[in-house]
């Protein structure tokens, strides 16, 4: 009934399960809530997200439809999305209603902040984006405000050195 996991790559690594958690969390994928935004990570890494963070406080400062915010909400911890985009914040609202989630949508561009402290977010990025100009300078931005503890996702192409160069 012992079960170990096993880890390879230059090294192994095992592991023993203590705890499995048996959520469906393909039933809460982008595709099967109410409100979509097809750009919208899978639930799984969302919450593996929020667990790397480990705060009582999430706060997703480019929300979206608010799928990282749907996950920590469903851990019972608070949340606050923020988002430039009124379609965007209708779909994480509604998605919200849907899930029994409450927590602050509010629409606010990063930028506005002056600092930022428990921060789970996904950047944006792509023709998906409504960024304008320069991608790296918008993360540039993003970072210098970080005060706090953050756990941040960038797509491979950006330069990770001249953005993080700027903590």
């Amino acid at each position: 009934t012992t079960r170990f996991e096993f880890f390879f790559g230059k090294n192994v690594y095992c592991a023993r399960m203590f705890w499995e958690n048996t959520q469906r969390f393909d039933d809460r994928k982008a595709h099967k809530r109410p409100a979509l935004i097809p750009t919208s990570m899978h639930p799984k890494l969302a919450r593996t997200l929020v667990n790397i963070l480990d705060s009582k406080t999430i706060v997703d400062p480019c929300c979206g439809s608010g799928g990282i915010l749907i996950e920590a909400g469903l851990m019972g911890l608070a949340v606050k999305g923020y988002d430039i985009d009124d379609s965007s914040l209708r779909k994480a609202q509604e998605n919200f209603a849907y899930y029994k989630i409450s927590g602050i949508l509010a629409k606010k561009d990063f930028h506005t902040f002056k600092t930022l402290k428990n921060i789970v977010t996904d950047l944006p990025y792509g023709k998906s984006s409504r960024a304008k100009g320069d991608i790296e300078q918008l993360y540039i931005d993003f970072v210098q405000r970080i005060a706090g503890r953050a756990v941040i996702v960038m797509p491979d192409f950006v330069d990770l050195k001249k953005i993080f160069n700027h903590l």
